[in-house]
Formats: C-alpha cells, structure tokens, sequence
C-alpha cells in the first residue's frame, strides 16, 4: 500500500529538495523535474506545492519553474 502524505509534508519535501539537494537560497529557482527527481509523485508534488505556494514557501513562476522564497527558507531552517 503506498504511504500517503499530508500537503504539509509533502511541501516540506519540496522545501528539503530546494535546500538539501540543491543548496537553495531564497530566489533559488527550480524545473518541476528537478523537484521530483527526488522521487516524489506528482500527485504528492502538486498537493505539496498548492499548500507551499499558500504558505508563501515558494512561488510558481514561468511554466514548470518553482521560486524558493524568504519564508520557505526561513520555515525549512526552523
């Protein structure tokens, strides 16, 4: 059975995937296949990154490009 994951963990994962994996900073911009490169489905992807975007986390720029914001930064680094 797959594990499911609330929108909040799944933005946290969006959020450890900008920073862990690819030493984001705020600004820091991502393509959508580089956030799921760390083998997150796309339905936890999406979910995850309505609540992030919400948060004010991150922020959806051009096309399938993610921006890390101050807050998401902040947030991750608690």
């Amino acid at each position: 059975m797959a594990e499911v994951t609330t929108p909040e963990e799944s933005a946290r994962k969006i959020l450890a995937t900008f920073i862990i994996y690819f030493n984001g900073q705020p600004d820091h911009v991502l393509q959508l296949n580089s956030l799921l490169s760390r083998g997150m489905s796309l339905e936890d992807f999406n979910n995850g990154a309505e609540y992030a975007i919400k948060m004010g986390w991150i922020e959806k720029t051009i096309g399938n490009q993610y921006k890390l914001g101050d807050s998401g930064f902040t947030e991750f680094s608690k």
